[in-house]
């Protein structure tokens, strides 16, 4: 994964791949996170098999697309039989009109990549300031190191995530919880970087987007810290 998807935190590629090299097997990795707001280089990162989705490029969904080498592609076999769509590599009819668009999308994605990063940076900065201001307490998770423009994993001590999320519904964030077999349990992403099962549950994950405004932030923030302070006082 080249940035995680829930704290947005970039992964060392580079590093990665010379392992992978090193011991004479391919490197496969997931960049749907990182593209369009990450410098994305696949050939100088060493990464031999990389996948992607329209969707997260303000695409089409549905549609999605594997980088792959010709030299790496003509040894992959297909997982089911099918039509030569794909080289040979997975049948089934085109949609052609995904595709377009995700291709718009990815030209218009590089064109405005510095203006996206600059863009987001800045709401995502002034969001987790304003909030460290409003409230005490505050924890961004994965602090100090190389991190998505757009994201931003706030741990809210002493205030549960889903009861936050649940006090503040005009607001569209997500918590690190999955639900599995619908039984809530905490992120398993938190738990393997130390967080014990309650600061695992008081993360809620912010992302801004290019269509992101100074306005919704200005709306968000109170609402927010309205939401934590009530669950605080509620759980004291």
């Amino acid at each position: 994964m080249g940035a995680n998807n829930e704290t947005g935190v970039l992964a060392p590629v580079r590093d990665v791949a010379e392992i992978c090299s090193g011991a004479g097997a391919w490197f496969f990795c997931d960049v749907t996170q990182a593209v369009a707001k990450s410098e994305v280089d696949l050939g100088s990162w060493g990464v031999d098999l990389a996948v992607l989705s329209s969707h997260k490029i303000y695409g089409p969904k549905g549609a999605g697309a594997l980088v792959v080498p010709r030299e790496v592609q003509r040894s992959l076999v297909p997982v089911f039989a099918g039509g030569g769509q794909e080289h040979g590599l997975r049948g089934g009819t085109h949609d052609t009109a995904a595709i377009s668009g995700f291709g718009l999308a990815a030209e218009i994605a590089s064109k405005e990549l510095d203006r996206d990063v600059a863009h987001c940076c800045a709401l995502r900065d002034r969001l987790v300031s304003d909030l460290g201001e409003m409230l005490p307490d505050v924890e961004l998770v994965a602090a100090g190191v190389p991190r998505l423009c757009n994201t931003a994993d706030l741990r809210f001590v002493g205030a549960d995530a889903d009861a936050v999320m649940a006090s503040m519904p005009d607001i569209a964030v997500s918590s690190g919880s999955a639900c599995q077999s619908a039984v809530p349990s905490p992120s398993h992403v938190l738990l393997a970087m130390g967080y014990n099962t309650t600061s695992a549950s008081e993360c809620v994950r912010f992302s801004v987007g290019r269509q992101t405004t100074e306005e919704e932030i200005t709306f968000a923030v109170p609402r927010v810290a309205e939401a934590v302070a009530r669950v605080r006082a509620l759980t004291a």
